[in-house]
């Protein structure tokens, strides 16, 4: 059975695959979490009218589920957060979000990803016990 057949547990409005589910198991630095989409639009855009300008070009958010369906690519939003700040280094789903607003959708799942800022953790692929 081909992935997209197989994305058919809906969370939200958004479809994630059993791929999403794997990438994300298991990596001490890797979360998905549910988020309000204003929120993570807020979070990734700089001022108002770049937030107008996403929500007013969004696409339906059922445009998004039958690129699924035909087997598109398409990512889980994401978020990467710099390990030493918290400072969003990096994004994607800003349109995805802004569909699931016109859509009415409260909650929207996220992935997180914390991005390593010294070797240490680069190489081991976690964060040293804030108990030592």
């Amino acid at each position: 059975m081909e992935l997209h057949q197989q994305a058919k547990k809906t969370a939200q409005g958004l479809n994630i695959t059993p791929e999403m589910h794997r990438q994300a198991r298991g990596n001490k630095m890797h979360m998905i979490v549910k988020m309000r989409p204003i929120d993570f639009l807020t979070l990734t855009t700089t001022n108002n009218t770049n937030l107008n300008n996403i929500h007013q070009d969004c696409k339906k958010l059922g445009e998004y589920n039958r690129w699924a369906e035909e087997g598109e690519s398409i990512l889980m939003p994401f978020l990467y957060v710099d390990g030493g700040t918290g400072a969003i280094t990096g994004h994607e789903g800003r349109h995805r979000a802004a569909a699931l607003i016109c859509a009415k959708v409260k909650e929207m799942p996220v992935s997180i990803r914390i991005i390593p800022t010294n070797e240490h953790d680069k190489k081991y692929g976690h964060f040293k016990s804030t108990y030592d």
